[in-house]
């Protein structure tokens, strides 16, 4: 059964903070993300968060261009924009911006292009361009997201788990990890005779199953 309830936040609030829900999935806005965190947090219910990014797309020397980002799309209220010689530290060079807007920043070495992409609050999903698998492979591997792209954009598969570090989030969706969050280890030992010193007489059987929410 799925019930879909629509609420504003003080209903939604009661929601998350209800004893009779044992888990809370949420996408949004990683300032809504830390209250709901806070709000499950008084009836220690599992959570998994999915929140905002800035999905850097590192394009190196030896990038494939054809493979690279294609560009812009066409935006409903704002043109599409490339924003250039701003500051790392900047509103535009830190947060997601839910329109047609690129900001570029230029790099001279890996190492500057690395600090570049992890100098940020965020690590949802990236991307590095490159002709060379095994340099974009290293690449990849220091670049501080839950998912990393490639050659390639945004990629899902239902199979592979999905989620983010830091201010983007915690939790997995997808892949046996996606369901691993809304199950409860229950371990029973069945008996096994008393203990001699450090040495049991009788071997202890462990039974583990699952118990859902």
């Amino acid at each position: 059964m799925l019930n879909v309830i629509s609420a504003l936040p003080a209903e939604s609030d009661a929601l998350v903070r209800h004893p009779g829900v044992n888990k809370i999935a949420f996408t949004g806005s990683t300032a809504t993300g830390r209250k709901i965190a806070e709000a499950a947090a008084a009836t220690l219910k599992h959570v998994s968060l999915e929140l905002g990014g800035k999905a850097a797309a590192l394009v190196l020397d030896d990038a494939p261009l054809p493979a690279c980002p294609p560009g812009l799309d066409t935006g409903f209220f704002v043109a599409p924009t490339i924003i250039t010689d701003v500051s790392l530290g900047s509103r535009v060079g830190q947060e997601e911006i839910f329109a047609p807007v690129m900001v570029v920043f230029t790099y001279t070495s890996e190492e500057e292009a690395l600090q570049i992409v992890n100098d940020t609050e965020y690590g949802l999903n990236d991307a590095v361009y490159s002709a060379d698998p095994d340099r974009a492979l290293a690449i990849a591997r220091r670049m501080q997201s839950g998912t990393v792209n490639i050659n390639n954009g945004m990629f899902a598969d239902p199979a592979i788990p999905f989620g983010g570090v830091k201010q983007s989030g915690y939790g997995q969706e997808n892949g046996s990890e996606g369901l691993d969050i809304y199950f409860e280890t229950h371990v029973i030992y069945l008996d096994a005779g008393p203990f001699q010193g450090m040495r049991r007489l009788k071997p202890v059987t462990g039974v583990q199953t699952s118990v859902e929410h």
